[in-house]
């Protein structure tokens, strides 16, 4: 491996590792209740996660980020956090998460009162992952 090669690859390495000791610090500020710290934490790093280009946890970190929003009475943002964590599921094809993600969506809008976005949302989840995607695209 040429030293060039080498160093990406550590640069790669420390990114990756930076990414995911930036997540743990985030859960860990959670689940202690300091949401503001734990906001941070957690949208840091999403933001190292893409510009590594890292779509497969991105969803997962969108929806724990979402969760944090909610916590802190930031529902609007948790629901553009949460649009944001749909399409890259749609995006990347991972289907499985699209229906709790619309049942989170969902809860939020029943919480703030907008009862037909909450409906639209849980029939939407209820739809065989196959059937939303489908519908999406016509």
């Amino acid at each position: 491996m040429s030293q060039i090669a080498r160093e990406l690859s550590s640069e790669l390495h420390d990114a990756l590792a930076l990414m995911r000791a930036t997540w743990e610090q985030g859960r860990i500020f959670s689940q202690m209740g300091r949401k503001d710290h734990a906001l941070a934490c957690l949208q840091q790093s999403h933001a190292i996660g893409q510009r590594l280009g890292d779509q497969d946890s991105a969803a997962d970190q969108l929806l724990e980020i979402a969760e944090v929003q909610q916590d802190l009475g930031k529902p609007d943002a948790a629901l553009a956090t949460l649009q944001e964590a749909l399409a890259v599921c749609e995006r990347t094809g991972r289907s499985g998460s699209v229906a709790p993600l619309l049942r989170t969506i969902g809860e939020i809008y029943e919480q703030q009162g907008h009862l037909a976005e909450a409906l639209e949302s849980y029939e939407r989840a209820s739809r065989p992952a196959d059937s939303t995607e489908r519908q999406r695209t016509t």
